[in-house]
């Protein structure tokens, strides 16, 4: 779904993926316009879970990229993530300075007993014409 007005806008959406593992998961974001045209507040919060132990895999920040880091994936059965952010609008939607943290959480209580934590900071510009 999706729901806008001048100031406020919010989205929703439900994913189902069936291959080797089930795999569910809901998205929310909403966005507030401090500064109209210019200044954006953003938030995202990210659900994914399956009955299947280690189905999910995650790397957190830079590791993602097995050309930059060889760091170890994280696995797990439930995953939570929570994104708050500003995005700064220097020319219309063609030039924006983006910047947010994000908190995500992997738990796996199907059978591994664990959970991986994560802080990620980030920061891009988009450009577009």
């Amino acid at each position: 779904f999706e729901i806008d007005s001048d100031r406020y806008s919010m989205i929703g959406d439900f994913q189902f993926a069936k291959g080797d593992a089930t795999v569910w998961g809901i998205t929310l974001g909403a966005t507030y316009w401090a500064i109209p045209g210019t200044l954006n507040l953003v938030g995202r919060y990210q659900y994914a879970g399956t009955d299947d132990p280690g189905a999910l895999v995650a790397a957190p920040g830079n590791s993602g990229d097995l050309l930059y880091d060889s760091s170890p994936f994280f696995v797990g059965d439930k995953y939570h993530s929570l994104y708050l952010g500003a995005n700064l609008h220097l020319y219309k939607d063609s030039f924006v300075l983006q910047n947010g943290l994000e908190y995500s959480l992997m738990k796996g209580d199907s059978g591994s007993g664990f959970n991986t934590e994560a802080f990620t900071w980030l920061t891009g510009a988009k450009i577009s014409f």
